[in-house]
């Protein structure tokens, strides 16, 4: 496949099929509705004799910009692209550039812990290339012989499926080793639904209107206790009887 490139590192470019019009003397094209995957590139310099190029793809040119951006960003930490970050290292930047960047402070929280507890001891010291779908399985073995509960194990993948993606994304793995693995099951839920006579006295425990407010909302739509401390006015529309939970 022929390339349209603009000149230097970090140019993005598009890869063009057969049925592009072929370039011109000058590198040119004509005007044409290509439909390649875009590219881009960063040089880190030579090893081994040969040069080493790291390359990011995507869907259109916008998508190629973001992922190469990180590209640098993981390189500028410390994690190289040459197959000697370790799982601890890469989940340390993945969780101060890239998952820190857009969740809260208490989802940040979670996830340190159970990369603290879980994840950096069952894998960390492997690298990152060489983390397979049988490291996974025995993280999971490792968590249940510690008596985990199905939900724990499961957020635990998750959370290392999530990073590995940001990896095959940088280029830095060719694919998800979580991705390939069933996550554990969630155990189910063992808390009964109340009955009527329950609800009413709950409800008539309550000490002011705010108070009887929150748990009849709780005991009606069946929300967490968090969810429904954290309701405000503004996400209530009593004319269309709806709520909306954020928070």
């Amino acid at each position: 496949m022929a390339r349209r490139r603009l000149k230097g590192e970090g140019s993005i470019y598009q890869t063009h099929g057969k049925d592009c019009p072929p370039a011109q003397p000058d590198g040119t094209r004509p005007r044409h509705t290509c439909k390649g995957r875009w590219m881009a590139y960063l040089d880190l310099g030579w090893r081994d004799g040969k040069r080493d190029r790291r390359y990011v793809t995507g869907k259109d040119a916008a998508t190629v910009r973001k992922r190469l951006d990180e590209l640098k960003a993981s390189t500028a930490a410390g994690v190289r692209t040459d197959s000697r970050a370790t799982v601890e290292k890469w989940l340390t930047y993945w969780l101060d550039e890239v998952a820190g960047k857009k969740n809260a402070a208490s989802t940040m929280k979670t996830y340190r812990g159970y990369v603290d507890n879980w994840l950096v001891p069952a894998l960390g010291k492997k690298r990152l290339t060489a983390v397979k779908p049988a490291d996974v399985r025995a993280l999971h073995r490792t968590m249940e012989a510690a008596k985990k509960s199905g939900a724990t194990r499961r957020q635990a993948h998750a959370i290392l499926q999530r990073a590995l993606e940001v990896a095959v994304d940088e280029g830095l793995v060719p694919w998800n080793a979580a991705a390939r693995v069933d996550a554990p099951k969630a155990d189910g839920n063992h808390h009964r639904e109340l009955s009527t006579p329950e609800s009413l006295k709950v409800i008539s425990a309550c000490q002011t209107p705010r108070e009887w407010a929150r748990v009849a909302v709780a005991l009606l739509t069946g929300l967490r206790q968090g969810e429904a401390l954290g309701l405000a006015w503004a996400d209530v529309d009593l004319a269309d009887g709806s709520l909306w939970v954020h928070q």
